[in-house]
C-alpha cells in the first residue's frame, strides 16, 4: 500500500507514505530497494524513495544511490540522487566542521563522470548542475580540468556554481589561467568571480603578475580593482544592524598589503586619465596609499579641470617619502588648480 501511495498524484500523501515506510526501519527500506531493483516505482516514486535510502543509516547507501544516479533514465531522478550522495558524503556535515578536510576525490570523480556530457540535453542540464555543485561541497581539486571540458553555455545557476566549485576546489593554478582567456568564453568571467576578494596569496600573485603584463585596457583595469578589494583584511565582525551604511573600509594589514599597494601605485602611473580616476577613486574606497610622487606627476600634465577637481577633493596624500615630496605634490595641485580654474 506505501510503495504504491509513493506515485501518488497528491504530494502530502507521497509524504505520508515516506513516512510510514521509514517508521518501519529496516523491513520498509529493503522494501523500496527491492521495488527500485524491479522497477516498480514510477518517478515520483523513485524521488521519494532516494531519501529513504538515503536515510537508512546503511552502509551501502552511496553505492545504491550512485547506481540510481548512473542509471536512471528520468533525469530529475538522477540529479535528486546526487544530491542526496553529496548530502552524505560532505565532509562539513559528515565531521560537524566547517575546517573539515575535502572529500572523497574517488566518489567526486565518479560524480564528475556522472555529470560529463550533460549540458545542452534540456532536462539532463539538472544532473549537471548538482554534480556543479557536489564537486564544490566537496572541494575537489580537479574541477579547473572538469569545468572546462564541460561548462559551454552555462544558465545563471550553473555559472554561480561553477564559480563556487571553482573557489572552494582551491587549485589555483589551474583556475587563474582562465583569466588569459577570450572574453566570449564563460570560464573567464567564473575565473573573475571565483578570484574577487580571495585573501591568498597564489590569488593576489598571479593578479599582479597580470595587471603587470597585460596590455588590454579593460583587463587591467578588472585586475586593479580586484587587487584594491584585497588591499587589507576585514577586521572583527560586528552586527551591521537594520539598516546598515554602506561596507567601510578594510583595516587589517596582511601578507600582500604592501605588495598591492606598489602595485595599485604603479598601475596609476600606467593608466590612461580616466582609467585613472576610476582607479584612483577605488583606491580611495579601500583608503589604499597613494605616493606624492606619482600625484605630482599626473597633477603636472593635467588639463582637465573635473579631474582635477576630483584628484584635489577626493584623495589624501598619504604613503609620501619625505616632506619634500609632500610640498612637491601641493605646490603642483596649486599650479594645477589655477590652471583649470578649480
Amino acid at each position: 500500500k506505501w510503495l504504491a501511495q509513493l506515485d501518488s498524484d497528491s504530494y502530502f500523501e507521497r509524504c505520508d507514505a515516506q513516512k510510514a515506510i521509514v517508521r518501519e526501519a529496516g523491513t520498509g527500506l529493503a522494501k523500496v530497494k527491492e521495488a527500485l531493483a524491479r522497477r516498480r516505482l514510477g518517478v515520483r516514486g523513485r524521488l521519494h524513495a532516494i531519501w529513504i535510502v538515503a536515510g537508512g543509516g546503511e552502509p551501502s547507501a552511496i553505492d545504491d544511490l550512485l547506481k540510481l544516479a548512473e542509471s536512471d533514465p528520468e533525469p530529475r531522478v538522477r540529479a535528486q540522487a546526487v544530491r542526496a550522495i553529496v548530502d552524505l558524503a560532505d565532509p562539513v556535515l559528515a565531521n560537524h566542521r566547517l575546517d573539515a578536510p575535502r572529500g572523497d576525490a574517488a566518489l567526486a570523480a565518479r560524480l564528475a563522470e556522472i555529470g560529463k556530457g550533460q549540458i545542452g540535453k534540456g532536462q539532463d542540464d539538472k544532473v549537471l548542475l548538482e554534480a556543479c555543485v557536489a564537486l564544490g561541497r566537496l572541494r575537489w581539486g580537479d574541477t579547473a580540468r572538469w569545468l572546462k571540458e564541460n561548462l559551454v553555455k552555462p544558465d545563471p545557476p550553473l555559472a554561480h556554481a561553477a564559480m563556487q566549485a571553482l573557489r572552494r576546489s582551491g587549485n589555483w593554478p589551474a583556475a587563474l589561467p582562465f583569466l588569459d582567456l577570450p572574453e566570449s568564453n564563460p570560464l573567464r568571467a567564473t575565473a573573475l568571480a571565483a578570484v574577487a576578494e580571495r585573501y591568498e596569496p597564489a590569488v593576489v600573485d598571479g593578479l599582479m603578475e597580470r595587471l603587470k603584463v597585460e596590455v588590454n585596457l579593460s583587463r587591467r583595469q578588472e585586475y586593479a580593482e580586484l587587487l584594491a578589494r584585497v588591499h587589507k583584511q576585514p577586521g572583527p565582525w560586528v552586527y551591521w544592524g537594520y539598516r546598515p551604511p554602506p561596507r567601510p573600509a578594510n583595516t587589517v594589514v596582511w601578507g600582500r598589503t604592501e605588495s598591492i599597494a606598489v602595485a595599485l601605485d604603479r598601475a596609476l602611473e600606467s593608466f590612461e586619465p580616466s582609467a585613472r580616476l576610476v582607479l584612483l577613486g577605488g583606491m580611495q574606497r579601500e583608503q589604499a596609499p597613494v605616493r606624492a610622487e606619482t600625484l605630482t606627476k599626473w597633477l603636472d600634465g593635467e588639463r582637465d579641470a573635473d579631474r582635477v577637481a576630483a584628484i584635489l577633493s577626493g584623495h589624501r596624500v598619504v604613503g609620501t617619502t619625505s616632506d619634500t615630496a609632500t610640498c612637491n605634490c601641493w605646490n603642483g595641485a596649486t599650479a594645477a588648480a589655477r590652471r583649470t580654474g578649480t
